[in-house]
């Protein structure tokens, strides 16, 4: 039974972490939307050896993560919030779950992971796979996690598609055509975001191969570069924020590849290169061109060598690159992408619930 139905009080549970940050984004939204948020961040620092502190952080086990656990369920007991919303909760049980919704408290999550995925990280996932069915809702990224959600046992479950975070992406972000301020590109193209073994390293071989000046930043990528003999697009260190924003509008072609692991058909990545002022150079798929108009918007690509051709098309053709980024822009502001869209979604199941 729910306590004071004026209570405006949600927890809102997230890594807190500002590299990147995924969670300023959302908090304000919620508190646009008149929510008293209280953060928790759900990051813990674990001591010892290194073996085991990769081990306690993949499965998320040690005391660290216990005092954590508990000190959220202390706090929810002491607030009595209305709603505690999660975003990526993987180191909490079902009895966490369990003990916080016998509060009175709604508790619902947003889950920008797979964790159906055939090629999900072992071990990752498991406590959130176990306490799946003990939330009253979950808010998921992918279309496809919506039917295996509920065949886990989930009690309510909804598509909430990526959005663009415009905290996260830096103030000055903005759906508009923006040429380098350089004078120049500083790189014909630009990615941004982790590697992963799943063909995008042979895309940035191809293009360097072709000619065309690559830069790339993000996890994994100083390796994966080292390894294949292409050192001299070093250093590949991850950039967010102002940086982010900057490098992707002062490169000829904005690149967005999608995720193996995650099995991603859509992501954030390219609303921030079209909100940033780049051209859309992505990977194909239905979602995205769903979303954008091939052609008019962005150009699209399914092998190496089709990327290749559209950086070549966006060298060789005059006014491409402004079209592209113009059109884009205008379908940003006329779609709703934004994180606030998102928080409204959640908030109205949560609204719903609440007038029970």
């Amino acid at each position: 039974m729910l306590a004071d139905p004026l209570n405006r009080t949600l927890v809102y549970v997230g890594s807190l972490s500002d590299g990147p940050d995924r969670d300023s984004g959302w908090v304000s939204a919620f508190t646009a939307l008149g929510w008293n948020v209280i953060p928790f961040g759900s990051d813990v620092a674990v001591q010892g050896p290194r073996a085991l502190r990769w081990l306690a952080r993949r499965l998320h086990v040690g005391a660290a993560h216990r005092h954590m656990r508990a000190a959220l369920v202390a706090l929810c007991r002491r607030e009595r919030p209305a709603w505690v919303h999660f975003r990526l909760p993987l180191a909490f049980t079902r009895a966490d779950i369990e003990a916080i919704r016998a509060t009175g408290a709604i508790v619902t999550d947003y889950f920008n992971d797979d964790p159906f995925s055939p090629r999900r990280v072992p071990g990752l996932h498991r406590r959130f796979r176990r306490a799946l069915p003990a939330y009253d809702a979950h808010f998921v990224y992918r279309r496809h996690n919506v039917d295996a959600y509920r065949a886990a046992g989930a009690r309510h479950v909804e598509h909430c598609p990526p959005a663009l975070d415009r905290v996260r992406l830096g103030p000055e972000a903005a759906a508009e055509c923006v040429q380098p301020a350089t004078g120049g590109f500083v790189a014909d193209a630009a990615f941004l975001g982790h590697y992963e073994a799943d063909g995008r390293l042979d895309a940035v071989r191809a293009l360097d191969a072709a000619g065309f000046r690559v830069a790339v930043h993000g996890a994994g990528w100083t390796d994966a570069l080292r390894a294949a003999g292409l050192t001299h697009l070093l250093p590949a260190d991850p950039i967010f924020g102002a940086g982010y924003r900057q490098r992707y509008r002062d490169s000829m072609a904005g690149l967005c590849f999608f995720s193996r692991l995650n099995r991603d058909s859509w992501t954030e990545r390219p609303l921030e290169i079209v909100a940033a002022g780049g051209a859309l150079v992505c990977e194909r798929s239905d979602e995205a061109l769903g979303h954008f108009c091939e052609g008019e918007e962005a150009l699209f690509f399914s092998s190496p060598g089709e990327l290749v051709d559209a950086c070549r098309r966006l060298q060789g053709e005059a006014g491409l690159r402004e079209r592209l980024v113009a059109g884009a822009a205008a379908r940003l502001v006329a779609g709703r992408f934004d994180i606030a869209d998102r928080a409204r979604q959640v908030e109205a199941f949560v609204r719903t619930r609440l007038a029970r």
